[in-house]
């Protein structure tokens, strides 16, 4: 079986590099399929090794489920020409999938993809989100261009029962659970590793009166945030100096993706003005999908996630409020985040209260969103 995925350029960001790799390898190991590499302008004529059904990925930061394959394959079968999977990101209503669970690593995925398989209906549509799609050799022309093809005046369906998911723009997350604990009264802002900017376009769209500086490492993405911010610093926040104050620094999923973040807490202590805030957001290393991995013998990294390949350094409550405490902090405000776990969770979770092993409520959570304030020291 062949799959032509459109070929990605190398980037400056490891996450991003990973993540083609990562979606590449799994797509190749669910479906035991061969990976041919494409541009969006090569032509049907110029494909090798051509078969009776083509699929086609577009989006090279994708992972189709195991089955998903052969469900748009049958499903060209009962008289389509073109089959698309849904996704947890699309263009079209019709083709974002109504997740069940929420999953966290290969594993639940592919639980959740599993029980969607069920899902018989194909809906016919004239406009499909071609991230990946199933075509008939027989209906293009060998002058077509990949690109075209999802415009061709085809019988095309939506697969309900095949899913695939879509890391999508990870890196401009609006954050909105990190702006409500924002307090009224503060006017600057220092955002460590602002990405693309997220966070800053949404704040300042509710606070045009604050004044935000980003620090990001990737040139690039902080080329594309330039615009929400104030002040842009391009550098490693571990080694750059700064030599202002702030009333509020905020590291949202940041901290577990450095190398010493108890010194570099101690260093946000002192770019914060008297009674400053350090607002956060951290994994939960104590979660149950990781620690059912655990004891499978499985520690598998993903592009973005409780095992997002940039993570150092690992937390669950007890280490984390130790460390901000360390770093003179008073915590104000501690959230956990809880998603309802997926069957084969449940009963995981099930065995482990029989057994009476395990902090029921770390497992259940899976991360943490805070606000601390600088200790005032004599």
């Amino acid at each position: 079986m062949l799959v032509f995925l459109l070929k990605h350029p190398q980037t400056e960001v490891f996450e991003l590099d990973f993540g083609f790799d990562f979606c590449q390898k799994w797509t190749e190991e669910f479906w035991q399929c061969k990976i041919n590499y494409i541009s969006e302008e090569t032509r049907i004529g110029e494909l090798k090794d051509r078969e009776d059904v083509l699929f086609f990925m577009l989006d090279p930061l994708c992972v189709p489920s195991p089955r998903a394959n052969f469900l748009l394959k049958a499903a060209l079968d009962t008289g389509y020409d073109l089959a698309v999977p849904v996704s947890n990101e699309s263009i079209y209503d019709l083709q974002k999938a109504k997740v069940p669970y929420i999953y966290h690593n290969l594993s639940t995925f592919c639980e959740v993809a599993d029980i969607m398989s069920t899902d018989a209906e194909i809906i016919p549509t004239d406009k499909i989100d071609p991230f990946l799609f199933a075509v008939k050799s027989k209906v293009l022309k060998e002058d077509i261009r990949i690109k075209d093809i999802p415009q061709l005046p085809l019988k095309k369906g939506v697969v309900k029962a095949a899913f695939v998911h879509r890391f999508g723009d990870v890196f401009s997350a609006p954050r909105d659970d990190l702006i409500a604990l924002i307090p009224a009264d503060v006017k600057k802002i220092l955002d460590i590793g602002c990405a693309e900017g997220g966070f800053g376009k949404n704040l300042k769209q509710i606070r045009q009166d604050i004044k935000i500086t980003g620090i990001e490492l990737s040139p690039s993405l902080a080329k594309k945030a330039k615009a929400f911010y104030d002040k842009i610093i391009i550098g490693n926040v571990e080694t750059i100096e700064i030599d202002e104050e702030f009333d509020l620094v905020n590291c949202g999923d940041i901290i577990e993706h450095l190398y010493n973040p108890w010194q570099l807490l101690r260093r946000i202590n002192s770019w914060l003005k008297k009674g400053g805030y350090l607002i956060g957001s951290v994994p939960n290393a104590g979660h149950w999908s990781l620690v059912r991995d655990l004891l499978e013998g499985r520690f598998e990294y993903i592009p973005i996630g409780l095992l997002c390949i940039g993570h150092i350094r690992f937390f669950t409550e007890d280490s984390l409020k130790e460390m901000l405490k360390e770093a003179g902090f008073d915590i104000e405000i501690w959230l956990k985040q809880k998603f309802p776990p997926s069957p084969q969770g449940k009963a995981f979770l099930e065995k482990i209260k029989q057994c009476q092993l395990g902090n029921l409520e770390s497992l259940t959570t899976f991360s943490f969103q805070f606000r601390a304030r600088k200790v005032e020291t004599s």
